[in-house]
């Protein structure tokens, strides 16, 4: 799937309070604000997610897990429809939250994305893990990726 799945006819604000409560994680509203707005988000706030864009829909789901600071945040192709502006700040966002001690794990079919926001990559192939790689700038992760899976 393609999309994040989220209740369609709440409002996003409704929607991260919601999760807050399930994780029994106080929400604060200032931080929200200020997220959403480095996000280019802060306007949708009252807008059913119905009603969303697939971009904002993702900044929601990503907006939620950055707030709620839990030790890991597992994202599937976190990009998909963000612009290019979202995609700066997630990165940025990202990297603060792995310098405060928490961890991301995040699927992607994108390996330049992967070299990009990883320090680390798992290839996949067949449902099976064939590889565990460290990346650096040196890496070529496509090189190792097509090796892998010719090796099948």
């Amino acid at each position: 799937m393609d999309y994040p799945l989220l209740f369609s006819e709440i409002t996003a604000i409704q929607y991260v309070e919601f999760i807050h409560k399930l994780y029994e994680v106080n929400f604060q509203q200032s931080e929200y604000i200020k997220i959403s707005e480095e996000f280019n988000f802060y306007k949708y706030t009252e807008y059913k997610i119905s009603s969303l864009s697939l971009g904002n829909r993702q900044k929601v789901v990503i907006i939620t897990g950055l707030l709620l600071n839990l030790p890991l945040f597992v994202l599937d192709e976190p990009l998909v429809g963000l612009d290019v502006e979202s995609v700066e700040v997630f990165q940025m966002k990202i990297e603060e939250y792995c310098r405060k001690g928490g961890t991301v794990v995040f699927s992607s079919h994108l390996l330049d994305i992967v070299k990009k926001f990883c320090h680390y990559a798992l290839i996949l192939h067949n449902k099976t893990i064939h590889s565990k790689v460290k990346i650096d700038e040196n890496f070529d992760i496509h090189k190792k990726f097509f090796e892998v899976i010719a090796n099948e």
